[in-house]
């Protein structure tokens, strides 16, 4: 959850310099939608927020088609939702 923490600072503060990172991140981070715990999921909120900011959908494409094509439903609802 640090992490995330530390993501979302990073790139509130670096914007479109820290695209590249958020490309890196976003994959590890929208498999963690199979949590259950609120706490993560609100991180997890918090992260993607900011994660726009940086990145736009066309970098982000090939991660988000992974996790959109994963087993596991939560995986996949977190990422439409994060999507719409």
């Amino acid at each position: 959850m640090a992490a995330m923490e530390a993501g979302g600072a990073l790139s509130k503060g670096m914007r479109k310099d820290f695209a590249n990172g958020v490309k890196e991140l976003i994959g590890a981070y929208l498999l963690k939608f199979k949590e259950k715990r609120p706490m993560v999921l609100d991180k997890l909120n918090a992260f993607l927020e900011t994660a726009v900011i940086c990145a736009d959908f066309e970098l982000l494409a090939p991660e988000l088609i992974t996790c959109l094509t994963n087993p596991a439903p939560g995986v996949v609802n977190g990422t439409v939702k994060f999507v719409e």
